[in-house]
C-alpha cells in the first residue's frame, strides 16, 4: 500500500505580543475628552431645543399676525359692505323722494289748473250775470223811456 507522503502542517503566524498598557495620563486625556464631548452634545441639545421654542414662538407670531390680518380684513369688507347698504339706502329714499316731490308738484299744478279754470268759470259766469243785469237794466230804461 502505497502511503501518502507526510505534509508539515502549516506553521501558524505569530502571535503579537501584547500591547502594552496604555498611559494613565492617555486614558485621562480620553476621559475628558468622552466629558467634553458630552457636554458638547448636551449644549447642543439644549440649543436645539432654545432653537424650536423661538421657532414655535415665531410661528405663533406669525399664525396670530395673520389672525389678526384676517380679522381686520374681515371687519374692512364688512364695513364696506354696510356702507354700501347704506349708500343703496339713502340712493332708494332720495328716488322715492323726489318721485313723492314731482308727484306733489304734478298735484299742485293740476290743482291750480283746476282752481284757475273754476275760478275763471265763475268770472264767466258773473260777466254773464253782469251782461243779464245789464241787459235787463238796459231794457227796463228803454221801457221806461218808452212809457
Amino acid at each position: 500500500m502505497w502511503t501518502p507522503p507526510l505534509i508539515p502542517p502549516p506553521i501558524p503566524p505569530p502571535i503579537p505580543p501584547p500591547s502594552p498598557p496604555l498611559p494613565d495620563l492617555l486614558l485621562e486625556l480620553l476621559d475628558l475628552l468622552l466629558d467634553l464631548l458630552l457636554d458638547l452634545l448636551l449644549d447642543l441639545e439644549r440649543l436645539l431645543d432654545e432653537l424650536l421654542e423661538l421657532e414655535e414662538e415665531d410661528l405663533l407670531r406669525d399664525l396670530d399676525r395673520d389672525l389678526d390680518r384676517d380679522f381686520l380684513d374681515f371687519e374692512l369688507e364688512l364695513e364696506l359692505d354696510l356702507l354700501d347698504l347704506d349708500r343703496d339706502f339713502l340712493d332708494r329714499d332720495l328716488e322715492l323722494e323726489l318721485e313723492l316731490e314731482l308727484e306733489l308738484l304734478d298735484l299742485d299744478r293740476d290743482l291750480d289748473r283746476d282752481l284757475d279754470r273754476d275760478f275763471l268759470d265763475l268770472e264767466l259766469e258773473l260777466l254773464d250775470l253782469d251782461r243779464d243785469f245789464l241787459d235787463r237794466d238796459l231794457e227796463l230804461e228803454l221801457e221806461l223811456e218808452l212809457e
